[in-house]
């Protein structure tokens, strides 16, 4: 195939700061950049007061069973995934009968919470998974992601909804890589879709690229040659369910964000031919699921370290085409399972280690470096 690496396929407690502070009202059409200016900065001049997550207080991280995910229709009744457990090591999708794929509706009562106690816990929700700073700069992705969450998502969610958090995360998503640019998906109707569009009312798993488990939990993110312009925002580690991420082919900048190494179910990682900078996070090697590691043409710098070998499920590895240097660590002999190995166009010194090419593996890598004889499948 042309690209072998692609796949074919805290919440906070409560807050000291906010809990002893009466905070602006805030109504469901009003600004929220100016509620979170005046609720947070306490917060903001004292962030480092803030808490880590509590269990049984608000959101958590997505359990591998879910009691409930339920969303309100307009008629007062509820649709969502009901119990429900993941016993197959590969991750099954979200099927129609476990969530009904009909657009949701403001629920006549507000979460059994006035305006302003709802935005207030949904701040606390957003605060714990962004950098509070983000909140004080109202263009911000993160701003943008939570005044949408607020006052304008038709899902009207609940401080408590367990899709809350991924909900937020995808908004990010889509602010920070200008979605309202993108090819396909946008949340405006001047673009294609073969599923429900960004931002839409539907659940986020429906909407474009996405894809859930059976418990309703993001399973997928496949985002590729859409014109996604921006960063991958650093929030995407907190989706402990995600299993692929695939951006390929689009105009990401930036660095690869570190909290990547929190995926630990990640299996295939798809970010060839973009425009990304740094160094391949040292978090990623913590990775022990990766099958596909697939980041060429980009401007990747540093080296390949030697905590490769931790990566015992790895068979693809891809990192031609950038600006990698050093030498290749013998500790690629680790990988009982490699199969694919291309690291054309870098300035890798040295030689393809003779452990590499004792096994077998197809490599490509600059013919400086594939000196031993029949050990590259192809130089360049």
């Amino acid at each position: 195939p042309s690209s072998p690496g692609k796949s074919s396929s805290p919440v906070i407690t409560s807050m000291p700061v906010l809990s002893q502070m009466t905070p602006a009202p805030v109504t469901p059409n009003a600004p929220v950049t100016a509620a979170v200016t005046k609720t947070l900065s306490p917060v903001l001049n004292n962030f480092e007061t803030v808490s880590p997550i509590a269990s049984g207080e608000g959101l958590s991280p997505s359990p591998t069973l879910v009691d409930t995910a339920i969303r309100d229709n307009e008629d007062g009744t509820q649709v969502g995934v009901g119990p429900s457990t993941v016993s197959s090591p590969m991750p099954t999708g979200l099927s129609d009968q476990q969530l009904t794929e009909v657009p949701t509706g403001k629920p006549s009562a507000t979460c059994n919470l006035s305006p302003q106690d709802r935005a207030t816990k949904i701040i606390e929700v957003a605060t714990s998974i962004s950098d509070i700073a983000e909140f004080s700069v109202s263009s911000s992705p993160r701003s943008q992601a939570l005044e949408w969450i607020l006052n304008e998502d038709e899902a009207f969610l609940c401080p408590k909804d367990p899709s809350l958090v991924q909900r937020y995360i995808m908004a990010v998503l889509y602010f920070a890589t200008n979605g309202d640019a993108w090819l396909s998906c946008s949340q405006y109707g001047n673009t294609s879709c073969p599923k429900k569009r960004f931002l839409s009312s539907y659940s986020e798993c429906y909407w474009g690229g996405l894809e859930c488990d059976n418990t309703g939990s993001l399973l997928k993110i496949n985002i590729d040659n859409n014109g996604a312009r921006g960063s991958i925002p650093e929030e995407i580690g907190s989706l402990s369910h995600l299993f692929e991420l695939d951006m390929d082919s689009n105009d990401l900048t930036g660095e690869i964000p570190s909290t990547i190494g929190q995926l630990s179910g990640l299996v295939y990682l798809d970010l060839d031919d973009n425009h990304l900078r740094g160094t391949i996070p040292e978090e990623l090697y913590d990775l022990t699921l990766l099958r596909s590691i697939d980041l060429d043409t980009n401007m990747l710098t540093g080296t390949i370290s030697t905590w490769i070998g931790r990566l015992s499920s790895l068979l693809i590895v891809q990192l031609d085409y950038n600006l990698m240097s050093g030498f290749i660590p013998t500790q690629v002999e680790e990988l009982p399972k490699l199969t694919y190995f291309t690291i054309v166009g870098n300035a890798f010194q040295g030689s393809i280690p003779d452990e590499l090419c004792d096994m077998k593996v197809q490599i490509f890598g600059s013919c400086s470096i594939c000196e031993i004889n029949d050990c590259c499948t192809e130089c360049a």
